[in-house]
């Protein structure tokens, strides 16, 4: 019906006159002159009211069987609402969510909502889908920076992610360079140098292969880092020495145990007087014998040289300062004593030791308890210090003989005048008394009136004291608890006494006897023998006057400061006898006591005796020295501190 109203219209409206308002040039608002419907238009502004259509029905005037309708139309049903048509094809849908083909409704396209991906439009979403009628995306994520240098988070442009640049340390994936920093946005790092060889057998400088140096293996000599290796060659890739032998010692005195030590071989030092190239080892170093001595002396338990020059060499113990180095330390071979001028003479006693100068002064060191030193104080000295005269203003002067007791010294002055001074519990100063005396002091003649003059000759023994007239007169004084003074009595003398003796030409006073060489040669002794110490073959006694041991050929003597007894004779031999518990009879045992003279072996052209406590020495051919007996103190000087029971030679270290 609809169909029929608008042909209808058409055809009414086609009749209009040129005067019809609704007419311009053959063309009605909104329609074609030759009946077609214009684009977008309608119809519904025009359509008359519906009251005014005739109730007739304009059937006749339709086209049958679509046939085509004529001008001569009768009847045109009036158009309402529903009769508008849409002015285009349904086929622009509002969005991408929508179908492609819409329908025409009252003249509207519309379009039904579709579901499914879509395109929003914006390159900078993802994963477009259909939502209500709407194309919703996902934003795209822009975490996948182009590389190390590079904010981990960027900004999506135009559908591109952009990463802002950074600066710091990165990593470049190259394992074969190292500080890799930012720089342009590029990871710059600095290449693994390869300088460090794992071994001598390779090549200084190698390559870096995956992130590891590798280094060319080399031949030739090379350096196994080995010191008791020798002749090091590189055999693939690793360097082979051959190992240092240690089958040689490198000196004298040193043995070799066959190990190696950073390079050198492992040496163990000989012990101390073991006997090398022609002398004996001391501290490792072949010593010589000590040579160009002329004068020697024993204490207690040192023993002291004077050498050719006038040095002055001590050894053995020091626990007084008696071998006057300036310590108190043991020596067990010759130390230089110090501050001393050229000695002309020496003697030692029981812990000290004085020596006379070219200036007639005398110097003292060691043990100064009894005032022994001539200091006028009780102090002990560790280095020469001068005697002081009796007023203690100057030093004592003009001295040509100098010996030392167990704890007093005695001096023979030029004028044949004695002083005397140190411990005098027996009298043995000589000055009537039992006093103390720090000092020089004269020792008096037999009245005690005055000095004692013309002394030629003086010898002391341990407590004791003796002096030789320029008459041939003895005299002695001093302790005489077993009739060491020879006098006849065990009487303490205060003042020197006469011993009837004759033909005296040198004393030596021990510990508690005393012996002495007449001009023929003959020996006698008196004075304790409980020891045998007297050499006549007993051990009765104390005997109070002297007694015969040798009738003839006695060239030298010395009696020890205890118990033993020593002959040089004029053949060259050398004789002891008496205690030998340390072998200071020196005949290879320790057999004691010896009743009589036992031979001591190893002495060449002996001149010169010494004894001491316990040990006793000789000065032999060539200016050297030969000791024997108790060592432990390193009295002996061969640097050690063994017992010898035969001499061994003093060093010189």
């Amino acid at each position: 019906m609809k169909l029929l109203a608008t042909l209808a219209v058409l055809l009414v409206l086609g009749c209009g006159g040129d005067d019809d308002p609704a007419v311009d040039g053959g063309r009605v608002d909104g329609s074609v002159a030759d009946g077609s419907v214009a684009d977008g238009a309608s119809f519904d502004a025009f359509a008359p009211d519906a009251s005014e259509a005739p109730d007739a029905a304009v059937d006749a005037a339709l086209p049958v069987d679509g046939g085509t309708a004529t001008d001569a139309t009768v009847g045109v049903d009036v158009p309402d609402a529903e009769a508008a048509t849409c002015a285009a094809p349904c086929d622009a849908p509002p969005g991408p969510c929508f179908e492609a083909t819409g329908l025409c409704v009252a003249g509207t396209c519309e379009y039904a909502e579709r579901a499914g991906s879509c395109d929003d439009g914006n390159p900078c979403t993802t994963g477009d889908m259909c939502v209500e009628g709407g194309c919703v995306g996902t934003p795209v994520v822009c975490d996948a920076p182009p590389g190390a240098c590079f904010e981990a988070a960027g900004v999506c442009v135009a559908g591109a992610c952009e990463y802002g640049e950074r600066a710091g340390s990165c990593d470049d994936g190259n394992p074969c360079t190292t500080g890799d920093v930012c720089v342009e946005g590029g990871c710059v790092g600095t290449p693994v140098v390869c300088d460090a060889p794992p071994g001598s057998c390779f090549e200084a400088a190698g390559v870096c292969v995956a992130g590891a140096c590798e280094y060319a293996e080399r031949a030739g000599s090379c350096d196994d880092g080995d010191a008791c290796t020798v002749e090091d060659m590189c055999v693939e890739g690793g360097c082979v020495g051959t190992p240092l032998r240690c089958d040689t010692p490198p000196a004298p005195c040193l043995d070799v145990t066959g190990a190696c030590e950073a390079g050198a071989c492992v040496t163990v030092t000989r012990r101390d007087g073991t006997s090398c190239e022609g002398g004996a080892c001391l501290g490792g170093v072949c010593a010589q014998a000590l040579r160009g001595v002329v004068q020697v002396v024993a204490g207690q338990m040192h023993t002291c040289a004077r050498l050719f020059g006038g040095e002055v060499r001590c050894w053995g113990r020091n626990a007084f300062g008696q071998l006057g180095d300036g310590t108190t330390e043991e020596r067990r071979a010759p130390t230089r004593v110090i501050a001393l001028p050229p000695a002309l003479a020496l003697s030692a006693g029981g812990q000290s030791t004085c020596a006379i100068v070219d200036s007639g002064e005398v110097y003292c060191w060691g043990s100064n308890a009894e005032g022994q030193l001539g200091t006028g104080d009780t102090d002990d000295r560790s280095s020469p210090t001068l005697v002081l005269n009796e007023t203690g203003t100057a030093p004592l002067t003009n001295v040509e003989k100098i010996l030392v007791g167990t704890a007093h010294t005695c001096a023979r002055l030029t004028s044949g005048q004695v002083r005397c001074w140190g411990h005098n519990q027996w009298g043995q100063v000589g000055d009537g008394t039992v006093t103390r005396r720090t000092r020089p002091t004269a020792v008096l003649e037999p009245g005690g009136t005055g000095p004692l003059t013309s002394i030629a000759d003086l010898f002391l023994g341990s407590r004791h004291a003796c002096g030789l007239t320029t008459t041939g007169a003895l005299l002695c004084w001093g302790a005489n608890g077993s009739g060491a003074l020879g006098d006849g009595t065990t009487t303490p003398r205060l003042l020197p006494v006469p011993i009837s003796l004759n033909d005296v030409t040198q004393l030596r006073g021990g510990g508690s006897h005393t012996c002495a060489r007449l001009v023929t040669g003959r020996m006698m002794c008196w004075g304790a023998n409980s020891s045998g110490q007297l050499g006549d073959g007993t051990t009765s006694g104390p005997e109070l006057s002297p007694v015969e041991v040798y009738a003839s050929g006695v060239a030298e003597t010395s009696a020890g400061l205890n118990a033993h007894t020593c002959a040089r004779f004029e053949d060259g031999s050398v004789r002891c006898w008496g205690l030998n518990s340390d072998g200071q009879v020196g005949d290879g045992t320790t057999v004691s006591p010896r009743l009589t003279g036992r031979l001591v072996g190893g002495l060449e052209e002996p001149a010169e005796l010494a004894t001491g406590f316990a040990h006793s020495c000789a000065r032999v051919r060539g200016g050297e020295l030969r000791c024997w007996g108790d060592n432990g103190q390193g009295q002996l000087g061969d640097g050690t501190s063994s017992r010898r029971t035969s001499p061994v030679a003093v060093l010189d270290p």
